[in-house]
Protein backbone atom coordinates (compact mmCIF):
# COMPACT_ATOMS: atom_id res chain seq x y z
CA UNK A 1 0.00 0.00 0.00
CA UNK A 2 1.43 3.30 -1.02
CA UNK A 3 1.80 6.00 1.55
CA UNK A 4 -0.10 9.52 0.75
CA UNK A 5 1.95 12.17 -1.18
CA UNK A 6 2.98 15.10 0.76
CA UNK A 7 1.49 18.00 -0.41
CA UNK A 8 3.67 20.28 1.26
CA UNK A 9 6.74 19.53 -0.65
CA UNK A 10 8.01 21.90 -3.18
CA UNK A 11 5.62 24.56 -2.10
CA UNK A 12 7.54 28.31 -0.25
CA UNK A 13 6.79 28.73 3.21
CA UNK A 14 5.34 32.13 3.60
CA UNK A 15 7.66 33.07 6.13
CA UNK A 16 10.44 31.97 3.08
CA UNK A 17 9.48 34.17 -0.03
CA UNK A 18 11.54 33.87 -3.07
CA UNK A 19 13.96 36.59 -4.23
CA UNK A 20 11.91 38.08 -6.85
CA UNK A 21 8.67 38.53 -4.86
CA UNK A 22 11.22 40.27 -2.26
CA UNK A 23 12.28 42.91 -5.17
CA UNK A 24 8.99 43.07 -6.11
CA UNK A 25 7.80 44.40 -2.41
CA UNK A 26 10.47 46.83 -2.26
CA UNK A 27 9.89 48.01 -5.47
CA UNK A 28 6.43 48.64 -4.37
CA UNK A 29 7.30 50.45 -1.36
CA UNK A 30 10.12 52.81 -2.84
CA UNK A 31 7.61 53.86 -5.83
CA UNK A 32 4.61 54.59 -3.04
CA UNK A 33 7.14 56.13 -1.28
CA UNK A 34 7.98 58.95 -4.35
CA UNK A 35 4.03 59.33 -4.57
CA UNK A 36 3.61 60.28 -1.14
CA UNK A 37 7.41 62.77 -1.58
CA UNK A 38 5.40 64.03 -4.63
CA UNK A 39 2.44 64.65 -2.99
CA UNK A 40 3.88 66.51 -0.55
CA UNK A 41 5.99 68.17 -2.76
CA UNK A 42 2.84 69.34 -4.75
CA UNK A 43 1.19 70.47 -2.01
CA UNK A 44 4.18 72.48 -0.50
CA UNK A 45 3.75 73.99 -4.16
CA UNK A 46 0.81 74.75 -4.19
CA UNK A 47 0.88 76.41 -0.60
CA UNK A 48 4.12 78.33 -1.63
CA UNK A 49 1.93 79.63 -4.78
CA UNK A 50 -0.66 80.81 -2.92
CA UNK A 51 1.31 82.42 -0.55
CA UNK A 52 3.21 83.78 -3.04
CA UNK A 53 0.01 85.22 -4.33
CA UNK A 54 -1.33 86.63 -1.38
CA UNK A 55 1.87 88.32 -0.77
CA UNK A 56 2.02 89.90 -4.41
CA UNK A 57 -1.69 91.14 -3.79
CA UNK A 58 -0.95 92.76 -0.78
CA UNK A 59 2.26 94.61 -2.39
CA UNK A 60 -0.10 95.61 -5.39
CA UNK A 61 -3.07 96.65 -2.71
CA UNK A 62 0.02 98.17 -0.53
CA UNK A 63 1.78 100.12 -3.04
CA UNK A 64 -1.78 101.39 -4.26
CA UNK A 65 -2.24 102.75 -1.08
CA UNK A 66 0.96 103.98 -0.19
CA UNK A 67 1.65 106.06 -3.91
CA UNK A 68 -2.51 106.99 -3.58
CA UNK A 69 -2.49 110.69 -3.97
CA UNK A 70 -3.60 112.52 -0.80
CA UNK A 71 -3.81 115.75 0.50
CA UNK A 72 -2.06 118.14 -1.53
CA UNK A 73 -0.64 115.49 -3.76
CA UNK A 74 2.14 115.43 -6.57
CA UNK A 75 3.20 118.82 -7.27
CA UNK A 76 6.95 118.55 -7.77
CA UNK A 77 6.20 118.07 -11.80
CA UNK A 78 5.20 121.89 -11.90
CA UNK A 79 8.20 123.06 -11.42
CA UNK A 80 10.11 122.48 -14.56
CA UNK A 81 7.44 124.33 -16.63
CA UNK A 82 7.68 127.04 -13.75
CA UNK A 83 11.39 127.34 -13.07
CA UNK A 84 11.92 129.91 -15.84
CA UNK A 85 9.80 132.35 -13.83
CA UNK A 86 11.25 132.00 -10.60
CA UNK A 87 14.84 132.16 -12.31
CA UNK A 88 13.01 135.44 -13.81
CA UNK A 89 11.92 136.96 -10.32
CA UNK A 90 16.06 136.83 -9.03
CA UNK A 91 17.05 138.30 -12.32
CA UNK A 92 14.26 140.89 -11.62
CA UNK A 93 15.63 141.54 -7.64
CA UNK A 94 19.54 141.36 -8.82
CA UNK A 95 18.73 143.96 -11.38
CA UNK A 96 16.26 146.50 -9.65
CA UNK A 97 19.16 146.42 -6.82
CA UNK A 98 21.33 148.17 -8.48
CA UNK A 99 24.43 145.42 -8.27
CA UNK A 100 25.75 146.35 -11.95
CA UNK A 101 26.96 149.72 -10.33
CA UNK A 102 28.50 147.88 -7.41
CA UNK A 103 32.84 148.00 -8.59
CA UNK A 104 35.04 145.27 -6.92
CA UNK A 105 36.83 148.07 -4.84
CA UNK A 106 33.45 148.68 -3.19
CA UNK A 107 33.07 144.91 -2.00
CA UNK A 108 34.22 144.19 1.05
CA UNK A 109 36.74 141.34 1.68
CA UNK A 110 34.37 138.87 2.83
CA UNK A 111 32.52 139.11 -0.08
CA UNK A 112 35.34 139.28 -2.20
CA UNK A 113 36.29 135.85 -1.19
CA UNK A 114 33.07 134.37 -1.82
CA UNK A 115 33.30 135.59 -5.31
CA UNK A 116 36.71 134.20 -5.67
CA UNK A 117 35.45 131.08 -4.57
CA UNK A 118 32.37 131.03 -7.37
CA UNK A 119 35.61 131.82 -9.76
CA UNK A 120 39.35 132.93 -9.33
CA UNK A 121 39.04 135.30 -12.30
CA UNK A 122 36.38 137.17 -10.17
CA UNK A 123 38.10 140.57 -10.17
CA UNK A 124 38.52 140.34 -13.66
CA UNK A 125 34.85 139.54 -14.34
CA UNK A 126 33.88 142.35 -11.99
CA UNK A 127 35.08 145.06 -15.08
CA UNK A 128 32.03 143.91 -17.27
CA UNK A 129 29.04 145.60 -14.92
CA UNK A 130 26.53 142.32 -16.88
CA UNK A 131 28.66 139.83 -14.84
CA UNK A 132 28.38 142.14 -11.24
CA UNK A 133 24.68 140.86 -11.54
CA UNK A 134 25.34 137.53 -12.06
CA UNK A 135 27.63 137.17 -9.79
CA UNK A 136 24.94 138.41 -7.05
CA UNK A 137 22.47 136.24 -8.84
CA UNK A 138 24.72 132.76 -7.73
CA UNK A 139 24.84 134.52 -4.49
CA UNK A 140 21.25 134.61 -4.23
CA UNK A 141 20.30 131.20 -5.44
CA UNK A 142 22.58 130.17 -3.09
CA UNK A 143 21.16 131.66 0.30
CA UNK A 144 18.16 130.06 -1.19
CA UNK A 145 19.12 126.78 -1.69
CA UNK A 146 21.21 127.08 1.73
CA UNK A 147 18.22 128.35 3.80
CA UNK A 148 14.78 126.97 1.52
CA UNK A 149 15.36 124.20 -0.76
CA UNK A 150 18.57 121.85 0.50
CA UNK A 151 18.54 122.33 3.68
CA UNK A 152 15.95 124.42 5.76
CA UNK A 153 16.96 127.66 7.96
CA UNK A 154 16.41 127.93 11.48
CA UNK A 155 15.03 131.65 10.69
CA UNK A 156 12.48 130.04 8.65
CA UNK A 157 8.84 131.25 9.98
CA UNK A 158 6.98 128.17 9.44
CA UNK A 159 2.71 128.31 9.21
CA UNK A 160 2.46 125.74 11.85
CA UNK A 161 3.81 123.98 14.75
CA UNK A 162 3.66 120.52 12.30
CA UNK A 163 5.88 122.08 9.82
CA UNK A 164 8.57 123.14 12.61
CA UNK A 165 8.50 119.95 13.76
CA UNK A 166 9.06 118.32 10.74
CA UNK A 167 11.97 120.56 9.82
CA UNK A 168 13.22 120.04 13.37
CA UNK A 169 13.75 116.10 12.29
CA UNK A 170 15.30 116.86 9.49
CA UNK A 171 17.52 118.88 10.63
CA UNK A 172 18.42 116.31 13.46
CA UNK A 173 19.05 112.85 10.42
CA UNK A 174 21.20 116.00 8.76
CA UNK A 175 23.49 116.97 11.78
CA UNK A 176 24.08 113.07 12.43
CA UNK A 177 24.76 112.63 9.09
CA UNK A 178 22.08 110.44 7.84
CA UNK A 179 22.93 108.56 4.55
CA UNK A 180 20.76 110.03 2.02
CA UNK A 181 22.21 108.17 -0.63
CA UNK A 182 21.48 104.76 1.25
CA UNK A 183 20.38 101.61 -0.82
CA UNK A 184 17.19 101.22 0.94
CA UNK A 185 17.22 104.98 2.64
CA UNK A 186 17.41 106.96 -0.47
CA UNK A 187 14.01 104.93 -1.10
CA UNK A 188 12.61 105.60 2.20
CA UNK A 189 13.68 109.59 2.84
CA UNK A 190 11.56 110.88 0.15
CA UNK A 191 8.69 108.98 0.45
CA UNK A 192 8.86 109.45 4.37
CA UNK A 193 8.77 113.27 3.46
CA UNK A 194 6.10 113.03 0.38
CA UNK A 195 3.96 111.41 3.01
CA UNK A 196 4.70 113.78 6.06
CA UNK A 197 3.40 116.80 3.86
CA UNK A 198 0.60 114.81 3.22
CA UNK A 199 -0.74 114.11 6.38
CA UNK A 200 -1.27 117.56 7.28
CA UNK A 201 -3.56 117.87 4.22
CA UNK A 202 -5.97 115.73 5.07
CA UNK A 203 -6.79 117.63 8.25
CA UNK A 204 -8.78 120.53 7.65
CA UNK A 205 -6.08 122.87 9.14
CA UNK A 206 -5.58 124.39 5.61
CA UNK A 207 -4.28 127.82 4.28
CA UNK A 208 -6.78 130.23 2.96
CA UNK A 209 -3.82 131.57 1.13
CA UNK A 210 -4.30 133.23 -2.48
CA UNK A 211 -0.67 132.34 -4.26
CA UNK A 212 0.50 133.19 -7.65
CA UNK A 213 0.72 129.27 -8.18
CA UNK A 214 -0.55 126.57 -5.99
CA UNK A 215 -2.29 128.36 -3.32
CA UNK A 216 -0.27 126.47 -0.60
CA UNK A 217 2.88 127.39 1.60
CA UNK A 218 4.78 126.63 4.71
CA UNK A 219 6.64 129.25 5.18
CA UNK A 220 5.51 133.01 5.78
CA UNK A 221 7.22 135.18 3.03
CA UNK A 222 8.09 137.54 5.12
CA UNK A 223 10.71 135.35 6.49
CA UNK A 224 12.44 135.34 2.92
CA UNK A 225 12.94 138.92 3.37
CA UNK A 226 14.36 138.64 6.58
CA UNK A 227 16.66 136.01 5.44
CA UNK A 228 18.03 137.66 2.11
CA UNK A 229 18.19 141.27 3.75
CA UNK A 230 20.37 138.98 6.86
CA UNK A 231 22.54 137.00 4.26
CA UNK A 232 23.00 140.28 1.38
CA UNK A 233 23.93 142.14 4.76
CA UNK A 234 24.88 146.15 2.98
CA UNK A 235 23.94 144.75 0.01
CA UNK A 236 20.21 144.26 0.48
CA UNK A 237 18.77 147.93 -0.51
CA UNK A 238 18.38 150.49 2.26
CA UNK A 239 14.39 152.37 1.95
CA UNK A 240 13.34 150.33 -1.65
CA UNK A 241 10.73 152.91 -3.89
CA UNK A 242 7.75 151.06 -4.84
CA UNK A 243 8.89 149.13 -7.52
CA UNK A 244 11.62 147.33 -6.11
CA UNK A 245 9.22 146.52 -3.00
CA UNK A 246 6.95 145.23 -5.17
CA UNK A 247 10.19 142.71 -6.46
CA UNK A 248 10.71 141.55 -3.46
CA UNK A 249 7.44 140.97 -2.48
CA UNK A 250 6.99 138.92 -5.66
CA UNK A 251 10.50 137.32 -5.26
CA UNK A 252 9.21 136.43 -1.38
CA UNK A 253 6.00 134.71 -2.26
CA UNK A 254 7.13 132.59 -5.23
CA UNK A 255 10.57 131.45 -2.83
CA UNK A 256 7.69 130.20 -0.29
CA UNK A 257 5.83 128.16 -2.88
CA UNK A 258 8.49 126.50 -4.36
CA UNK A 259 9.83 125.34 -1.09
CA UNK A 260 6.91 123.53 -0.56
CA UNK A 261 6.82 122.16 -3.76
CA UNK A 262 10.62 121.11 -4.09
CA UNK A 263 9.86 118.90 -1.08
CA UNK A 264 5.80 117.58 -2.25
CA UNK A 265 6.74 114.77 -4.15
CA UNK A 266 8.96 111.42 -4.17
CA UNK A 267 11.47 112.77 -6.01
CA UNK A 268 14.76 114.08 -4.55
CA UNK A 269 15.59 117.31 -6.00
CA UNK A 270 19.39 119.00 -5.84
CA UNK A 271 20.83 122.12 -7.12
CA UNK A 272 24.06 121.59 -8.80
CA UNK A 273 26.17 124.23 -9.23
CA UNK A 274 29.06 122.37 -10.25
CA UNK A 275 30.83 120.56 -12.77
CA UNK A 276 28.41 117.02 -12.20
CA UNK A 277 31.37 114.46 -12.96
CA UNK A 278 34.25 116.68 -11.95
CA UNK A 279 32.83 119.10 -9.04
CA UNK A 280 34.71 121.28 -10.11
CA UNK A 281 33.38 125.08 -9.27
CA UNK A 282 34.82 126.88 -12.27
CA UNK A 283 37.28 126.80 -15.23
CA UNK A 284 36.21 123.46 -16.38
CA UNK A 285 35.51 122.75 -20.46
CA UNK A 286 31.88 123.87 -21.32
CA UNK A 287 30.26 120.76 -22.63
CA UNK A 288 26.76 120.69 -22.98
CA UNK A 289 26.23 117.07 -22.22
CA UNK A 290 27.89 115.03 -19.67
CA UNK A 291 28.75 111.41 -18.38
CA UNK A 292 25.72 109.30 -16.59
CA UNK A 293 22.64 111.89 -17.77
CA UNK A 294 22.61 110.28 -21.39
CA UNK A 295 21.97 113.37 -24.13
CA UNK A 296 20.74 115.58 -21.49
CA UNK A 297 21.93 118.99 -21.13
CA UNK A 298 23.57 119.81 -18.59
CA UNK A 299 24.89 123.53 -19.24
CA UNK A 300 23.92 126.40 -21.65
CA UNK A 301 25.43 129.78 -21.86
CA UNK A 302 23.94 132.62 -20.30
CA UNK A 303 24.92 134.57 -23.42
CA UNK A 304 23.81 134.19 -27.01
CA UNK A 305 26.84 131.67 -27.76
CA UNK A 306 25.83 128.32 -29.25
CA UNK A 307 26.74 125.22 -27.48
CA UNK A 308 28.97 124.64 -30.58
CA UNK A 309 30.80 128.02 -30.28
CA UNK A 310 31.52 127.42 -26.22
CA UNK A 311 32.40 123.95 -26.58
CA UNK A 312 35.51 123.37 -24.82
CA UNK A 313 35.98 126.97 -23.71
CA UNK A 314 36.38 127.25 -19.79
CA UNK A 315 33.09 127.92 -17.89
CA UNK A 316 34.07 131.24 -16.00
CA UNK A 317 31.19 131.18 -13.61
CA UNK A 318 28.04 129.76 -13.05
CA UNK A 319 25.23 131.83 -12.84
CA UNK A 320 22.61 129.89 -11.90
CA UNK A 321 22.47 125.84 -10.85
CA UNK A 322 20.94 123.15 -12.61
CA UNK A 323 17.38 121.17 -11.16
CA UNK A 324 18.23 117.81 -11.26
CA UNK A 325 15.58 115.01 -9.98
CA UNK A 326 16.57 111.80 -8.80
CA UNK A 327 13.65 108.75 -9.40
CA UNK A 328 10.31 108.05 -10.59
CA UNK A 329 7.12 109.71 -9.64
CA UNK A 330 6.23 106.51 -7.95
CA UNK A 331 9.17 106.26 -6.06
CA UNK A 332 12.16 103.92 -7.79
CA UNK A 333 15.17 104.69 -9.81
CA UNK A 334 16.82 107.01 -7.35
CA UNK A 335 20.05 106.36 -8.77
CA UNK A 336 19.04 107.47 -12.44
CA UNK A 337 19.31 111.83 -12.83
CA UNK A 338 17.34 113.72 -14.88
CA UNK A 339 17.68 117.40 -15.55
CA UNK A 340 15.10 119.80 -15.87
CA UNK A 341 16.56 122.79 -15.91
CA UNK A 342 20.15 122.98 -17.40
CA UNK A 343 23.21 125.23 -15.05
CA UNK A 344 23.55 128.95 -17.10
CA UNK A 345 27.17 129.51 -17.00
CA UNK A 346 28.98 131.89 -18.16
CA UNK A 347 32.12 131.40 -21.18
CA UNK A 348 34.15 134.06 -22.90
CA UNK A 349 33.82 137.09 -20.99
CA UNK A 350 37.88 137.17 -19.92
CA UNK A 351 39.41 136.21 -23.79
CA UNK A 352 37.10 138.19 -25.75
CA UNK A 353 33.67 138.42 -25.21
CA UNK A 354 33.09 140.78 -22.60
CA UNK A 355 30.28 142.47 -23.96
CA UNK A 356 26.18 143.00 -23.12
CA UNK A 357 24.20 141.73 -25.40
CA UNK A 358 20.66 143.00 -25.86
CA UNK A 359 17.80 142.64 -28.39
CA UNK A 360 16.88 146.15 -29.96
CA UNK A 361 15.08 147.20 -33.05
CA UNK A 362 15.86 150.03 -35.81
CA UNK A 363 13.91 151.25 -38.70
CA UNK A 364 14.85 149.73 -42.01
CA UNK A 365 15.66 152.53 -43.94
CA UNK A 366 12.55 152.38 -46.09
CA UNK A 367 10.38 153.73 -43.15
CA UNK A 368 8.02 150.96 -43.42
CA UNK A 369 8.97 149.07 -40.38
CA UNK A 370 11.42 148.01 -37.75
CA UNK A 371 14.10 145.44 -38.41
CA UNK A 372 15.26 143.44 -35.11
CA UNK A 373 19.20 143.45 -34.71
CA UNK A 374 21.96 142.75 -32.32
CA UNK A 375 23.82 145.43 -30.31
CA UNK A 376 27.07 144.70 -28.34
CA UNK A 377 27.62 147.01 -26.00
CA UNK A 378 30.93 147.07 -25.01
CA UNK A 379 32.62 147.33 -21.71
CA UNK A 380 33.34 151.32 -22.37
CA UNK A 381 29.93 151.80 -23.39
CA UNK A 382 29.84 152.31 -27.03
CA UNK A 383 27.79 150.34 -28.80
CA UNK A 384 28.12 148.62 -32.83
CA UNK A 385 25.81 146.39 -35.02
CA UNK A 386 27.38 143.00 -35.27
CA UNK A 387 27.24 143.05 -39.14
CA UNK A 388 29.89 146.32 -38.62
CA UNK A 389 31.91 144.39 -36.31
CA UNK A 390 32.14 141.40 -38.60
CA UNK A 391 33.17 144.02 -41.17
CA UNK A 392 36.15 145.06 -39.07
CA UNK A 393 37.13 141.78 -38.61
CA UNK A 394 37.07 140.78 -41.93
CA UNK A 395 39.26 143.49 -42.81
Amino acid sequence: MEEPLDQGVDRPSPKDASPNRASEEALERQLRGRELLEEAQQRHDRALAERSKWMDDGLVKFRRAIQWDVGLGYRQGHLFRLWNYFDGRIKNFAESAGFRDLPWDRLDEAVQQRFVGYSPCAQQLFETPLVRRFMFERWIWEILDENFFTTKSQDIEWTSPYWEAQATIERFLREKNFDYDDEFLRFQYPNWRFTTINFYYTLKERSNRKAAYFRETRVEPGCVVKILKKALGQYFPENPDLFFEGQISTLANVVAEFELVFDCGRHTLRLVFHDPNTKEACRFPFSARAEGFDTQVVMESVGPETEDECNGAPVELVVSPMLVFYGEQDGWDYHVPNVAVPMKVCVGYIDGLSHDWVIETKEDGEGDGEEEVKIIKDKEGGTKDEDEKKDEDEE
